[in-house]
């Protein structure tokens, strides 16, 4: 771009040339026609000769140097040769008009304007000493040709006054030249700057352009990364929850018939141990899910009370079991009802106690929960969990928040976990709106404060009957399972039939749509990830086939728990959603919804 600038520049220079040229050549044209008219009325025929042949010159000079793409030295040759035909052409007009009745000779001083004009000041110079020569030439010629002699005595003062007229009109001209080249200098200077400025602007233009590109493409990187982790987490995130699901349902199972105490601890550990993978999966999750923008924070009005008495309730056989103390005090001031994310406050608070009582072996832990102010109904609510624990050291109080950042991070560490606890505390209490912090002293114990920005509200709704599910015999149902996993499929059938009910089984959706044109179900238990058609085509299919019959209830029972998951089976017709690993508890409520759902739809 920058080496087109200088080529634009003299093709600007030599236009501006040639229409000067132009414009000279045709001042001189209209000037020998004048000449040439009041000779052709005296007859004197050589001198208009001499002007058809200087105007049919110039006519050459102005068609070869005025055209369309003529160079810089073309104009300059037709300049020269148009100056020098009016300078040799009033010469020789006044020679041959025969006497003093020729004014041509006064065109001679305005030659070094159009010099001037077009050449330069050097050249002005130049012009000007000829145009005098052929003044001098033509002064004498006049006087040679002079019919009496009254026009010798005057002819010191005329040539004197002619010459001096000459070299005045050079002088101007000069000057003019030289005002002129000081005004484009400065002005091509300026223009240089400003093209300077122009260009190191169009670098810093570039420069900021490649790197806005650079930036565009790090940050799809970045996105495809980012959605590529999340598809990771969550097609690991299934896998996992799908055999975790047969380990913790059969275990339930096994517990619930285990006759010994052997058995039953046995089995106890294999549930204890497989809620600690569920729960460290519903971190990694969880995180993934702040990390990507996609938590969602859901407010409703909770009963702060009841909330912290359900915490303490959590963890209380686990501290008594340690020999701990376990406090969780409200103080009074505090609102009773406030609106926030129940179910992200809970999980909030859970791992902080829990943490508490898992880093502290001897002493207690205490939960107190108080109010700072309340302005506008909006009360600032301060929750403390405070222990007597092993206590972080200070260089490692600004990283605990992180991820995967443990007290004890040796392979002699005395308490498991991941690390990955207080990095979703922290993203939750900012999605809420608050802060957290942490004091401890290594040794004495540690104490991390959650302040948050609650808004004050009545008690919430009391759940209607139709909403309520009591713990009471389930009616009988028809029912259908869809799993691709066969243990599942055996896992599910055994849970159901701890509920009193009988299932039939289906291995893909071909099957259990078969199955549905051959029989009426009222509930079907719908895997969603299935290989040919997952469990939203299965259910589009059975409404599509059920469209004018008895609609059966179909629950989602999938290892996919993120929410888009949760509405794509909504919008494809299924009623409701729980996912896997699932507890008999989590059935039993599931089949009575179910239950509960069918009989409202038939109320008339």
């Amino acid at each position: 771009m920058s080496s087109d600038l200088p080529q634009a520049r003299d093709a600007v220079e030599v236009e501006t040339q040639r229409r000067r040229l132009a414009s000279f050549a045709w001042v001189a044209i209209f000037g020998w026609v004048s000449f040439a008219a009041p000779y052709a009325v005296l007859g004197r025929w050589r001198a208009v000769t001499l002007d058809l042949v200087v105007i049919a010159g110039t006519l050459v000079v102005l068609r070869l140097c005025t055209r369309e793409g003529a160079s810089s030295r073309r104009v300059t040759v037709g300049a020269t040769l148009t100056t020098a035909a009016s300078c040799l052409g009033v010469a020789l007009t006044a020679l041959l008009s025969g006497g003093p009745v020729s004014i041509s000779i006064w065109y001679l001083a305005v030659v070094p304007l159009f010099v001037a004009y077009l050449l330069g000041e050097r050249a002005t110079i130049i012009w000007s000493v000829i145009a005098f020569v052929a003044m001098v030439i033509v002064h004498f010629g006049d006087l040679w040709l002079a019919m009496t002699p009254e026009f010798v005595p005057e002819g010191d003062e005329l040539l004197f006054g002619r010459g001096m007229l000459i070299f005045v009109v050079m002088a101007f001209a000069v000057a003019a030249r030289r005002v002129t080249d000081s005004y484009v200098a400065a002005v091509q200077a300026n223009a240089a700057m400003i093209q300077g400025q122009a260009n190191a602007l169009q670098n810093q233009t570039d420069a900021l352009r490649t790197q806005a590109d650079e930036l565009v493409h790090a940050r799809d990187l970045a996105l495809a990364a980012s959605q590529a982790k999340s598809a990771f987490v969550a097609n690991t995130s299934h896998e996992i929850r799908t055999p975790l699901h047969g380990i913790l349902g059969s275990a339930e199972l096994a517990l619930e018939v285990a006759t010994d105490d052997e058995s039953r601890s046995l089995i106890s550990t294999i549930l204890g141990s497989g809620r600690a993978l569920l729960a460290l999966l519903n971190d990694v999750l969880d995180l993934s899910k702040i990390e990507a923008g996609r938590m969602t924070i859901k407010v409703a009005p909770l009963d702060l009370r009841a909330l912290v008495t359900e915490i303490g309730a959590l963890f209380h056989a686990n501290a008594r079991s340690k020999g701990l103390q376990l406090v969780c005090v409200i103080a009074p001031q505090c609102p009773p009802f406030v609106t926030s994310d129940e179910v992200r406050l809970r999980q909030i608070l859970a791992n902080l106690v829990g943490n508490a009582v898992k880093f502290t072996e001897r002493g207690q832990v205490e939960l107190h929960v108080e109010l700072l102010e309340t302005v506008a109904e909006v009360a600032r609510v301060r929750f403390v969990v405070e222990d007597t624990g092993i206590g972080i050291p200070p260089e490692l109080q600004a990283e605990i928040f992180r991820e995967f950042t443990q007290v004890e991070a040796t392979s002699t560490r005395r308490f498991g976990g991941t690390g990955l606890g207080l990095a979703v505390c922290q993203r939750l209490v900012d999605l809420l709106g608050g802060v957290i912090t942490v004091e401890s002293n290594p040794g004495h114990g540690s104490r991390f404060v959650v302040e948050l920005p609650l808004q004050i509200s009545g008690p919430p709704e009391v759940a209607t009957p139709a909403a309520v599910v009591a713990v009471t015999a389930i009616s009988p149902m028809r029912v259908l399972v869809v799993d691709d996993n066969a243990a599942n499929r055996e896992l599910a059938a055994r849970m159901l039939a701890r509920l009193g009910l009988r299932a039939d089984l289906a291995a893909d959706g071909a099957e259990a749509v078969a199955r549905v044109k051959d029989g009426i179900y009222d509930l079907i238990l719908m895997d969603m990830q299935m290989p040919d058609v997952d469990g939203p085509g299965v259910t589009i299919a059975i409404r599509r086939l059920r469209a004018d019959g008895p609609r059966p209830q179909i629950v989602a029972m999938t290892a996919n728990v993120l929410q888009e998951d949760r509405i794509r089976c909504l919008a494809a017709g299924m009623d409701d959603f729980i996912t896997k690993p699932i507890s008999n508890v989590a059935l039993r409520r599931a089949v009575q919804a179910a239950q509960e759902r069918q009989s409202t739809a038939t109320i008339p």
